[in-house]
């Protein structure tokens, strides 16, 4: 059974920039999901992809096909007019390169 977007955030409270995504990133996501009209699962998509999961993690994550995660990626781009997961993570203040 798909998990809801609640479930995927971490405990933390240190905004976009932690890899736990805190209460500050979760309104962020909540806020631009609410301003996109991102669905429901592509929220669930968009928080995953801010964890710095790949397509396939994400498939895995959400027990679904790769081309339907791939799917639900291009869409969250096209709605947040974003076209690379370098501008998703500055569109929240992430910096692309921690964590590597």
């Amino acid at each position: 059974m798909p998990r809801r977007s609640e479930e995927l955030f971490g405990a933390g409270d240190g905004g976009c920039s932690d890899g736990d995504l805190g209460a500050s990133c979760r309104d962020a996501v909540d806020a631009m999901a609410a301003a996109r009209n991102l669905g429901e699962r592509e929220k669930e998509v968009l928080v995953l992809l801010l964890q710095r999961k790949s397509a396939s993690a994400v498939a895995a994550e959400l027990v679904i096909a790769n081309g339907t995660a791939k799917s639900h990626i291009r869409h969250v781009y096209k709605k947040l007019d974003v076209h690379s997961r370098a501008e998703l993570f500055a569109l929240f203040g992430i910096d692309a390169d921690e964590g590597r």
